[in-house]
Parts: C-alpha cells; structure tokens; sequence
C-alpha cells in the first residue's frame, strides 16, 4: 500500500490512512459510484466519454512519473466523485524499476494486454496501462469490450492473436480520428501503442477540440 498513499492527484483516489492494528484497515476517499455502475444507467456520448478518458490519463500520467504502473485498470477501478473520475485499486501497481521481474502478477483477463499473457510481447510497462484505457475506451464509445471470450484460453487466444472489430463498425458516429485513437491504445506489439500518456493526451486534445466546435455550431 505504500505505493498508493504516496499518490497525490485529483484524478487519484486518496488514501488517508491505514493499519493492520488493532484490526485491519484503509480509509480512503469517498467516492459516488464507480465507472462500472454508472454505466449502467448513462449513456456517454463520444466527446464525454473522451473527456472521461483524457482526465483518466491525468491520473495516470502522474503516477507514470512516479515510476509507477497500475496493471489493472478497469472501469470497477474508475471510481467517480461528483463526475471526476479517480483511479482506485492499486494493490496490483508495480514500480517500473522492478517490472522486469519474472512474476506477471495478477490481472482482470477482459481488460489484460498481450505482454501480461506472453513474455514474447515484451515487458509490463507504462505501455500495459496504456492497452487498459484503450479497452476501456473501446468499451464507452461501442457499448462492447474488443475482446470477449467463453474461457480464459479462448480469450487470452483473441487478445494474443486476433485485430478487434474498429469501433467505427460497431458505432458509426465514430469518426476515423477517434477509430485510430483507440485501435492505437490497441496495438499487440507495445512498441506500436502510445509510448506515453501525454502523446495519448494531445491526439485527445485536438479530437475533442475539433468535437467541441462541432457541437457549438
């Protein structure tokens, strides 16, 4: 847990205190709901849902300059507090120093990126949280994960081996600019994704700039 109270950021669920005596526990930020839940019952539209994912990568973006990598985001991960989305759950996170190790460490297999089921993708990095927000995004703007599977086999076979359907095919509002933001995110080889969460943020930036005028006229 060290790693996450050392976490300051708006977009970072706060840790304020936690013990193992004289019984366990955390106290941490209150939040509303979380991602998962909220999208039972609201529908984003595309430029909210790319501001959602932009402030996402705020929190990131902080914590990837601290050396530091999430491993397993997920929308039961995004918590929202008064619509700001924080990044909770960082009992998997790992300081980038040590992620050469061996060890995969434990991961959501819906949201997991080729590196975390094959040491022949490479190793998990800043890149691995970046394959997450993708899925992530995938599944805001087209209601559907890239990725789906009847067992854990099957789907780590589609996630290591097979393109997932552009989302401009599931959702025609998608334009070709967003479609090739997200398929970025999904790129098998890492060296193929964004490199890092600002290069991420600016492609972000000048689509929700240009989806912005868009609306006001």
């Amino acid at each position: 847990l060290e790693n996450w109270t050392n976490l300051n950021h708006p977009n970072i669920v706060k840790v304020y205190d936690y013990n193992i005596l004289p019984i366990p526990y955390f106290e941490m930020e209150l939040c509303d709901t979380d991602l998962n839940e909220y999208l039972k019952y609201k529908k984003l539209s595309l430029t909210e849902a790319s501001f959602l994912i932009f402030n996402i990568a705020e929190g990131l973006k902080y914590a990837h300059s601290k050396n530091l990598i999430h491993r397993d985001l997920k929308p039961h991960n995004i918590l929202l507090k008064q619509g700001i989305p924080k990044i909770s759950d960082w009992g998997l996170s790992k300081v980038i120093a040590q992620s050469t190790s061996t060890t995969r460490g434990g991961f959501t297999p819906y949201y997991a990126s080729p590196e975390q089921f094959s040491k022949k993708f490479g190793i998990i990095d800043k890149w691995t949280d970046v394959w997450q927000l993708g899925v992530i995004f995938y599944q805001l703007t087209t209601g559907k994960l890239p990725y789906e599977g009847d067992d854990p086999v099957e789907l780590m076979t589609a996630i290591t081996t097979e393109s997932p359907i552009k989302p401009t095919e599931i959702n025609p509002e998608i334009d070709d600019k967003l479609n090739n933001i997200i398929l970025k995110c999904l790129n098998k080889k890492p060296e193929d994704r964004y490199q890092n969460i600002l290069d991420l943020q600016k492609d972000l930036a000048t689509y929700l700039q240009i989806s912005f005028k868009e609306e006001l006229t």
